[in-house]
């Protein structure tokens, strides 16, 4: 048999069992990708995990181009980025800024910016400063990072935001091109000098409906951040599921209610709640483990094929992969 056709077979067996085919939800039909975006973008994916997933369909037939799979990256919630280096910035320049969104957005660029944290009386008063704080903070230009950063992320800013992923796929947003912050390769060995928007440390606290701890009470959250889904959530395997769509849904269930009943929970609180998700019929039929992701790796490299995509210039990536065989 031809190199390509082993290769594709063994490919499949191994990384196959580590994504799913059927798509959760259709989120990106209504939106295109920005073409300066794709012609100039280098694919910043430092996960193996993710980037084993993105690859096994790369190598399936009815992927031509690396467009639909960065459209199914985000579908399935996988977390990358798309950096662009600063010469580009000026393609993707915003449209007219009024002079109080410049003098906000200014103050909040600036090193040392601050907001005051959650704080718990009720649920129905703590689900009205939550809803109107992450509201507010998602109409923040560089949120759309967000949708990058993938799993649970993406998923909450896709509830409470505008648009984020229309953003996410127009480019960069003013925080990167005008004010020359955000997220960049400057850490990494041979850096290429690509940038991408960031969000904070603070605004991920906020997304997530994060009070910290107290004399009283241990930090607490409105929605189960990823490092607890890592260790309770049999539902979570770094990419997004019907299981994790039930469980999201239930809690903002609790939030939108009237009156509100979503209560922010310890790590003991989540872990007991997960835990009872996870007696569910909706958990994945396999959970990989760190191996499968190794062996899938080997696979790549013992074709002979490119050992990492992570930042390759989006244009220079070959779909269907196994063509190169």
């Amino acid at each position: 048999d031809h190199p390509a056709t082993l290769f594709k077979a063994a490919f499949k067996e191994k990384a196959g069992k580590l994504t799913y085919t059927d798509v959760v939800f259709d989120i990106t039909k209504d939106y295109e990708w920005d073409v300066n975006f794709i012609n100039l973008g280098v694919l910043h994916i430092p996960s193996w995990r993710s980037q084993i997933r993105l690859r096994y369909f790369a190598n399936c037939e009815n992927y031509r181009h690396i467009i639909p799979l960065l459209t199914l990256a985000i579908q399935h919630r996988l977390p990358f980025q798309i950096g662009i280096h600063a010469k580009d910035f000026h393609l993707f320049e915003p449209g007219q800024i009024s002079h109080i969104d410049r003098e906000l957005l200014s103050v909040m660029y600036k090193p040392g910016f601050y907001e005051a944290p959650f704080v718990f009386q009720s649920s129905a008063a703590f689900a009205d400063s939550y809803r109107g704080k992450v509201g507010d903070m998602l109409r923040r230009p560089h949120t759309r990072a967000f949708i990058g950063m993938g799993g649970p992320y993406s998923w909450l800013a896709e509830r409470w935001g505008v648009n984020p992923i229309a953003d996410f796929m127009s480019g960069p947003s003013i925080q990167v091109t005008r004010h020359f912050r955000g997220g960049n390769d400057s850490a990494e060995k041979n850096a290429l000098g690509i940038h991408w928007d960031q969000v904070s440390s603070q605004e991920t606290d906020f997304l997530f409906g994060h009070i910290p701890a107290t004399k009283q009470y241990p930090e607490r959250w409105l929605y189960p951040p990823e490092h607890i889904l890592d260790e309770w959530c049999d539902h979570w395997t770094g990419e997004w599921n019907a299981g994790m769509e039930a469980i999201f849904l239930c809690i903002t269930s609790k939030i939108t209610r009237s009156p509100p009943t979503a209560v922010p929970l310890s790590r003991k609180g989540w872990e007991a709640d997960l835990r009872s998700h996870n007696r569910g019929n909706k958990a994945p039929a396999y959970k990989p483990e760190e191996e499968d992701f190794t062996d899938a790796k080997e696979g790549l490299q013992a074709a002979g094929l490119p050992v990492d995509w992570n930042r390759q210039k989006l244009t220079a990536i070959i779909v269907p992969e196994y063509t190169i065989l």
